[in-house]
């Protein structure tokens, strides 16, 4: 029985190459490519959908799924590369969100609400630091996933979970329908949907593609599914358990819409989720509308995203509340 068992793990590898080499040799395994949209690419994580390209560095007019100028982090990300290890007695705020917290429309990175935030704590004498993990289309469900994913190896001490009113709808602009097109039109495996250790060997495309790329995306068309869908309580409440497990606070600051596009019943629901799961809430309306009063100054460029001005008294409005609130020391 021994004999048999150290035959049969010593002819594995054997197979295995044999597999190898037969699947190079014939030319069926389908290869590699990448599919892109500007600054995104289809994830492997079907809960996240699309995520933004590492080191993605655009110049120039364009701005469709480009969203800003400049070079992105090893994350995809429009902030600067972060060590996995936090710095001592630094506090460390994660900030999630969508375009809003991108910092779509805002020229310059240090203008957008998350720059201002650090450096205001900076200014107060709180050693911070601050990663913006923001994603221009994202809605709740992606932004938790996101930061299961990707956020908890930088071990947050806050959450700042940046709340549109428009969370509850699909608000991409159509970058799943285009990088779906792309894949079709292009053919063979996404990069992104193998591991790069797995994605060199032949014998696995093949047999990926023969038998296990029906399943994935019959998983990933259903998530997709549900991204159509108000996705915001069954989040938040995964976005609290996570916290609970992990040990970091949670804070919602709900972004006020232009006046026009206000909603009383969804800014209500949020409130209720927030109290209901333990979560602090800010609400930033009664700041834009008493800055604009004050100032004079316009501080939505649209319809959702803050102006260059907007973006600065929500940093530092956020700052104040998470001081405040004493949530950092």
């Amino acid at each position: 029985m021994l004999k048999r068992m150290i035959l049969a793990a010593a002819s594995l590898p054997a197979a295995l190459l044999l597999g190898e080499l037969a699947a190079r040799w014939s030319g069926r395994a389908p290869e590699m490519t990448l599919i892109t949209a500007g600054r995104f690419r289809l994830s492997s994580n079907p809960a996240i959908g699309y995520e933004p390209v590492p080191y993605f560095e655009h110049h120039g007019d364009k701005e469709e799924y480009f969203e800003f100028q400049g070079r992105s982090n090893n994350l995809g990300f429009r902030d600067r590369d972060h060590a996995r290890q936090k710095e001592p007695y630094a506090c460390r705020i994660l900030v999630l969100g969508d375009s809003l917290t991108m910092g779509l429309y805002i020229e310059r990175t240090e203008d957008v609400f998350t720059s201002v935030l650090e450096r205001t704590l900076a200014e107060r004498g709180r050693r911070a630091e601050v990663l913006n993990f923001g994603v221009s289309g994202y809605n709740t469900r992606q932004e938790v996933a996101t930061l299961i994913e990707k956020g908890l190896e930088y071990e947050p001490d806050v959450v700042v979970l940046a709340y549109c009113l428009n969370d509850v709808e699909e608000m991409n602009g159509g970058i799943m329908t285009r990088l779906r097109v792309e894949k079709k039109e292009r053919g063979g495996i996404e990069r992104s949907m193998l591991p790069p250790w797995l994605a060199r060997s032949a014998l696995y495309r093949l047999v990926y593609s023969r038998w296990l790329s029906a399943s994935a995306e019959k998983e990933r068309k259903d998530l997709r599914m549900k991204l159509k869908q108000d996705t915001v309580e069954p989040s938040l409440r995964l976005l609290r358990e996570t916290a609970a497990e992990r040990g970091f606070k949670t804070v919602v600051a709900v972004f006020p819409p232009r006046e026009d596009r206000r909603s009383p019943e969804r800014l209500r629901r949020i409130t209720e989720l927030c109290a209901s799961n333990g979560f602090a809430c800010l609400d930033l309306q009664p700041v834009f509308d008493g800055q604009a009063a004050v100032s004079g100054e316009n501080l939505m460029h649209d319809g959702w995203h803050p102006s260059v001005a907007g973006h600065l008294f929500a940093g530092r409005a956020l700052a104040e509340y998470l001081m405040g609130n004493r949530l950092v020391p």
